[in-house]
């Protein structure tokens, strides 16, 4: 203090020292470095126990140790939500018949959940999301953890849409992570910064249960879903999280707490008809959108996603929600 100098002092304590010690009394501050595991990764912690004259963040924090130095990672802090003025600004989706389905359109800064066991085609409705809004004029990103790039645009060129393209011009960006080398705490701000460099309008996430596979705690897995829909909303884009849903189970999503933070529930289902299955689409949930509800049939071939929705209720969608939506005028950064 007379020295008018920032010291260091480095020791290796227990944690009854703490509590004993008279020299963590005298102390300004007291950081404290630990590993253990947290859902399933074996981690380095960093945690601000005290600091005096200073309003500081008291959590346990992840960090590395890399060649830029010790690197920090804290979601918590540095993905606050923010509380954006929209005007009301709708999505339209682009996909045959969904947009009949969502009644005006999704709200900007909104997340949906796709749900629904495997085979279902949420990742071919994830992928048209995305091209659809890039023939549109709005940049998509999709974060992929099981497919790689090269397999979703082999899917995408299958179903005759040219991604190649949209990619080449930077209207859509893929990001593969292989599901061993996830990391919950530093990807989730590698996927904060992918969209902002983007200025990405349409984010797609898949799936959001193999992210937060390595998570036994509910409750861990609701705050991630929560942070990564703070991400979206903070950027004014709207989110497709796909999840996948044990088969057997009457669930909609992975945790059962994931539908309880987004903003819409979008099911998917292939239920068994005589010897066929069939798939269908239903809105579950969308806040603040007067949608269609019910089961309606959906078919996926050449093109794309085809829905067909059920006469009966395709008659009680008012007409200015079935109206083609036109370009977006493009908001400044």
């Amino acid at each position: 203090m007379a020295w008018e100098i920032t010291t260091f002092l480095l020791g290796e304590y227990e944690e009854r020292d703490i509590h004993t010690s008279p020299l963590f009394s005298i102390v300004d501050g007291l950081i404290v470095l630990g590993q253990h595991e947290q859902s399933g990764e074996h981690q380095r912690f960093i945690q601000v126990v005290k600091m005096r004259g200073t309003d500081h963040d008291r959590d346990e924090h992840p960090f590395l140790i890399t060649s830029n130095g010790v690197e920090v990672f804290a979601p918590r802090v540095s993905i606050p939500r923010k509380d954006l003025e929209l005007a009301g600004e709708r999505c339209k989706t682009g996909i045959t018949q969904l947009d009949l389905l969502l009644g005006e359109g999704i709200p900007r800064g909104s997340s949906l959940l796709i749900s629904g066991v495997a085979g279902t085609g949420k990742t071919v409705l994830l992928l048209e999301f995305l091209y659809r809004g890039a023939l549109a004029g709005e940049k998509g990103i999709i974060f992929s953890f099981e497919e790689t790039g090269e397999r979703l645009r082999a899917a995408a060129h299958g179903l005759g849409w040219d991604l190649e393209k949209e990619i080449a011009r930077g209207m859509i960006e893929i990001v593969f992570i292989p599901q061993p080398e996830i990391m919950m705490e530093s990807h989730l701000l590698m996927m904060r910064e992918r969209i902002e460099a983007l200025n990405a309008e349409r984010v797609a996430v898949d799936s959001v249960s193999v992210f937060l596979h390595k998570v036994k705690d509910p409750q861990i897995a609701r705050e991630k879903i929560f942070q990564l829909a703070s991400i979206v909303q903070n950027r004014g884009a709207v989110g497709f999280f796909a999840t996948d849903i044990p088969y057997g189970k009457k669930q909609l999503s992975r945790f059962g707490v994931e539908e309880t933070v987004v903003d819409g529930v979008v099911l998917l289902s292939a239920p068994e008809e005589g010897l066929d299955r069939v798939r269908y689409i239903e809105v579950y949930k969308l806040r603040n959108t007067a949608h269609l509800k019910g089961r309606h049939s959906m078919v996926i071939g050449p093109g794309g996603i085809t829905i067909y929705p059920r006469y009966r209720a395709a008659r009680e969608i008012p007409a200015r929600a079935v109206q083609p939506a036109a370009k977006r005028p493009k908001r400044r950064k």
